[in-house]
């Protein structure tokens, strides 16, 4: 029983990612809009709440992709590369921890 409807047994059930990753109580009531301002908006339980939905993506539990960690290695290296090798400059500076 799913949601109070039987479900025969056998059948492959599934979330959509898609409409998951612009849940409104959790992505804010502009969720599907592409502002990633929001992440830096939030505090942090809502921050962990959309960090934990929006990790779904790479699966949970014994179907988690084996990929995960490489991904954001890759993405880390890419970032990274970014920032220190392109052809402007950025003007790095310490903030002021006061």
């Amino acid at each position: 029983m799913i949601d109070g409807k039987r479900v025969p047994g056998g059948t492959l059930v599934s979330a959509n990612m898609w409409l998951v990753g612009r849940t409104k109580s959790v992505f804010g009531g502009d969720g599907d809009i592409f502002r990633p301002e929001r992440w830096l908006e939030a505090d942090a339980a809502q921050r962990a709440e959309m960090r934990r939905v929006a990790e779904l993506l790479f699966g949970a539990g014994r179907w988690l992709c084996s990929g995960k960690m490489i991904a954001y290695m890759e993405l880390n290296k890419f970032f990274v590369g970014v920032c220190f090798s392109c052809p402007w400059h950025f003007n790095w500076t310490m903030a002021d921890a006061t």
